[in-house]
């Protein structure tokens, strides 16, 4: 996939047109990432696939948007840019005059088309997110920070708490946000079964996925 956002609009620039394809190698990653977090797409093993959510939203954005001759066309405009043939001003005016065009044709969809999705568009706060201090919501599969600059997420099925007996439910993720710790007195060994007492602290470290730290009682 990152290698197809890496060539997407390329069979329409020109020879002399410098392709970048779909964003900056650095924001391709994360644009896949909220991509997962706001339910248009799942990881299943190796692969990516789009959830029933991502298909009806494909289905019902303008094809302007879907099309990565757009991608070509501001790619075109910012070379133009560079090369003083074109303004800044000429290349934001285009935009905003498209996205009033596109809103004035596109002002809403069927409550029909609506009812297909799945997940809600905004779902319940939960808390506030430990990096910008937005509000963290509730998704379909993962309790997600609703600035979209920012990639904070606990996950519904995260592998650590899974593989200590417990889960990420709204009442974990809850304490998490505001404490950033759990003690729980019935955690289960991997390796042995047994249950033992200890505290799950979680660690955020400014970017990508939050990690998890095992403190045990002092005797």
């Amino acid at each position: 996939m990152l290698s197809a956002m890496e060539r997407a609009g390329n069979e329409e620039l020109t020879e002399d047109t410098e392709k970048k394809g779909l964003g900056t190698p650095a924001t391709r990653a994360a644009i896949i990432e909220k991509l997962i977090q706001s339910g248009f797409v799942k990881r299943e093993k190796k692969n990516l696939v789009p959830t029933d959510d991502g298909n009806v939203l494909i289905t019902v954005l303008p094809d302007e948007i879907k099309s990565p001759k757009m991608t070509a066309e501001w790619e075109m405009a910012l070379n133009h840019i560079a090369q003083n043939t074109e303004t800044a001003d000429e290349f934001l005016n285009g935009i905003t005059e498209l996205m009033q065009e596109l809103v004035a044709r596109y002002q809403g969809i069927s409550e029909e088309k609506k009812n297909q999705f799945q997940g809600k568009a905004k779902g319940e706060v939960i808390g506030k997110c430990p990096r910008c201090g937005a509000d963290v919501q509730e998704g379909k599969v993962n309790f997600y920070c609703s600035d979209r600059n920012c990639t904070f997420t606990l996950w519904k099925n995260d592998k650590f708490l899974a593989s200590q007996g417990k889960k990420m439910d709204k009442t974990a993720a809850k304490k998490f946000l505001s404490k950033g710790k759990i003690h729980y007195k019935d955690l289960v060994s991997r390796k042995t079964g047994r249950q033992y007492e200890a505290t799950v602290e979680m660690v955020d470290p400014g970017e990508g996925n939050v990690q998890f730290n095992l403190i045990f009682p002092q005797r």
